[in-house]
């Protein structure tokens, strides 16, 4: 998976797949023989035949989301907040295994994005690409609610459930929210476990937890059938506060000028943050 740092959501993604092993000729006219590169949120449907080919398409995809600053035709527009934070943000590149499930690795990967309030999951939104399928709360049992999938009823038992909490909570301690969104798969090039007649066992032990991004926006809870949840996650936030459930700690990451004048000189604003 190809995917530029300085864009929101899908926005310049690129996925790869092989369905044979490397060391095989490419057979133009065998399907099981081609290269497929896509979008996150669509189907696989570009495919090129040549290793050459793939290599051009690619650079010239990436190529022209680098000379974007923030995402176009996405709904960055009306947040103020990214479209700032993503136009200060100096393009880049990530280069990202592949998670994908035995069932069909033309889908997207299995996805849990959970809500962490002051350091505590509060809930799990479990999606497989665009599509939701359940809200799973923190001790692992799929929600009741009115929009409800019905044939999604648990979470499968290969899902290593507390693991998946441990690793949200320790990525959102010292935040009062954030979401963390969590893959749970086993590697796209891990052909054995991908093999239709792979033992239970085989793939189970070949699952990874794999965190993908976070966001600090709540909004995907506010669901119209059920505005409790939302209201709940809301609650918690405000408690948190309230009750003075947080400890202040230096902030050693916006720099101090910033935090005075909400603005940058310009010597500053070219200095790289990174640590």
């Amino acid at each position: 998976v190809a995917k530029p740092s300085h864009l929101r959501h899908s926005d310049g993604v690129v996925l790869f797949r092989y369905l044979k092993p490397l060391d095989d000729p490419v057979v133009v006219e065998d399907d099981r023989g081609r290269v497929f590169i896509g979008r996150y949120n669509s189907n696989m449907k570009e495919v090129v035949d040549d290793m050459e080919q793939v290599s051009q398409k690619v650079a010239r995809y990436i190529a022209k989301h680098f000379k974007e600053r923030v995402a176009v035709g996405s709904d960055l527009d009306s947040y103020d907040e990214y479209f700032w934070a993503l136009s200060q943000v100096t393009p880049g590149l990530v280069i990202e295994e592949r998670i994908t499930l035995w069932d069909d690795d033309m889908r997207p990967a299995m996805q849990f994005q959970l809500f962490v309030i002051f350091g505590r999951v509060y809930i799990a939104r479990w999606v497989r690409g665009l599509s939701p399928w359940g809200l799973v709360n923190r001790d692992g049992k799929v929600v009741t609610w009115v929009g409800m999938p019905d044939n999604h009823p648990e979470v499968p038992n290969w899902v290593d459930w507390p693991k998946v909490i441990e690793t949200a909570e320790r990525v959102g301690a010292n935040k009062d929210m954030i979401r963390v969104d969590i893959f749970v798969g086993v590697s796209a090039d891990n052909l054995e476990v991908l093999d239709e007649n792979a033992s239970e066992k085989l793939r189970k032990d070949a699952v990874k937890i794999v965190v993908s991004d976070c966001d600090l926006s709540p909004e995907l809870l506010e669901l119209e059938q059920e505005p409790s949840i939302m209201h709940e996650a809301a609650r918690l936030w405000i408690s948190g506060y309230k009750t003075g459930n947080y400890k202040v700690v230096p902030n050693t990451e916006v720099p101090l000028e910033y935090r005075k004048t909400g603005k940058l000189s310009e010597r500053l604003s070219k200095k790289n943050w990174i640590k």
